[in-house]
């Protein structure tokens, strides 16, 4: 029952990679009215990597830390070095990238390595991944603007509010599954129906995102399809496992972001 559940974990947490990386290259292709060079891109790449790299490392090095087996600390060691490679490597795309995202680099960092201390879902971890999520949205965006604040920036804020309430749901939905058995049902119950709430909520700002960006039509038949795939993860699994869901919302909004432009 523990690995199925830390299967489960395992493939969330992949599929808010997926939704991270969506958000940043969707910002950049709403930020330059087109996408980004093949160069751009190609950084762009490297700090989604080198982001997903720096969680795992530090999820990796806390384990071997505590772990009481025999090369345990050799382990560590090994870990440690990865961390700081992909650190330099975070580093070095910011830098190229130059603008804001330098500035950016920091809190990235942080947050990257926060996601990997993470123990258990709940509120302050979905917090914290919502904010990275919003963060490569915002490093995506810097990429190929020279500023963060400014009206044409409302595109990026909507983008990168529908990340932080989508993922900050997913984790304090994630909560529900350890109260069962526990006799303690209104807890689930409340994580649930909260989790759902916010969830509806972070489809509001991709309407406005449509609004302000003049997307078409096809633009908001493919958000109601998000909205149903969203309401549907609930009636199908009681909205606790959320690898499908996501990974059907990133494909929807990239559909609904290249055919709001066209159509």
């Amino acid at each position: 029952m523990q690995f199925k559940s830390q299967l489960k974990a395992r493939k969330d947490i992949l599929s808010y990679g997926f939704l991270g990386l969506v958000g940043m290259f969707g910002a950049a292709y709403l930020g330059a009215d087109g996408g980004p060079g093949w160069v751009t891109a190609g950084w762009l790449v490297v700090v989604g990597l080198s982001a997903w790299g720096l969680g795992w490392s530090a999820a990796s090095l806390m384990g071997a830390l505590k772990s009481p087996e025999e090369g345990a600390k050799r382990k560590a060691a090994e870990i440690g070095i990865w961390l700081a490679l992909t650190l330099v490597a975070m580093g070095a795309a910011c830098w190229m990238m130059g603008g804001q995202t330098r500035s950016l680099f920091p809190a990235l960092a942080l947050i990257s390595l926060s996601v990997g201390m993470l123990q258990k879902p709940g509120w302050i971890s979905g917090i914290i991944w919502g904010f990275g999520g919003s963060l490569l949205a915002m490093v995506g965006w810097a990429a190929v603007n020279p500023s963060l604040f400014s009206v044409k920036n409302g595109l990026l804020w909507f983008l990168a509010a529908f990340l932080f309430l989508r993922l900050m749901g997913c984790e304090a939905g994630r909560e529900a599954p350890q109260a069962e058995g526990t006799g303690i049902e209104d807890r689930v119950d409340y994580s649930q129906e909260a989790a759902r709430l916010v969830h509806l909520v972070s489809l509001a700002p991709l309407f406005f995102l449509g609004q302000m960006a003049g997307m078409g039509v096809i633009y908001g038949i493919l958000l109601f399809f998000m909205l149903v795939v969203s309401e549907g993860q609930y009636r199908k699994v009681g909205g606790r496992e959320w690898s499908q869901a996501n990974y059907l919302l990133g494909i929807l909004l990239v559909a609904a972001l290249l055919a709001g432009r066209v159509v």
